[in-house]
């Protein structure tokens, strides 16, 4: 499929951060493979613990660029 616009930068961020997973996960051997395990382990899954602000946020809207 081709699009016309490209792709959110988050939505980049995750599709990287999956094929990272995937090839690290994938239980083949090689330098490859141990490549990508080493990268899978700087990037840490269980680092990742998202949080939410316990004051309230004044939120602006972006201006348009």
């Amino acid at each position: 499929m081709i699009e016309d616009k490209p792709k959110p930068r988050l939505l980049e961020v995750a599709d990287l951060y999956s094929y990272v997973t995937a090839q690290a996960q994938s239980g083949a051997g090689g330098k490859k493979i141990a490549w990508f395990q080493e990268l899978y382990a700087f990037i840490d899954p269980a680092r990742l613990i998202g949080t939410h602000p316990t004051e309230p946020q004044i939120w602006h809207k972006a201006k348009p660029v």
